[in-house]
């Protein structure tokens, strides 16, 4: 799914009067949260985040089997900027399911490159 792509399907799926440079921003930052807990620990590099002059045919990282997350992000962060607590909710709740369902995927289908060390007092674990 490509940049254009996942802001087209949202609006299509949920007329709104956001921005598209925010749509871009929220689209960046939910990108940001991927790279940093799922993907850059098994190798897949660093996210520099998406502009305006991102091209619109750049492809997302998530997996197409699992891009309604992009909706529902979108969903919930327009919920969100419109004061809609109780649609935020329910979005939260959908976009949650599906980003752990993404989540387990990740973990299951690609091995962790960079080790950590976890430091408890002068016990290494």
């Amino acid at each position: 799914m490509t940049l254009y792509d996942a802001i087209s399907l949202f609006d299509k799926e949920h007329p709104n009067n956001a921005d598209f440079s925010l749509k871009v921003q929220w689209l960046s930052q939910l990108e940001h949260k991927v790279y940093a807990e799922m993907l850059s620990p098994r190798g897949a590099g660093d996210f520099t985040g998406y502009t305006l002059e991102t091209p619109q045919n750049t492809t997302l990282a998530v997996p197409d089997a699992f891009c309604e997350v992009y909706v529902y992000y979108l969903k919930m962060c327009l919920d969100l900027h419109n004061g809609e607590i109780d649609r935020f909710n329910n979005s939260a709740v959908l976009f949650n399911r599906a980003y752990k369902e993404l989540f387990d995927y990740i973990n299951r289908s690609k091995r962790v490159v960079n080790s950590s060390r976890i430091t408890a007092g002068d016990l290494i674990v």
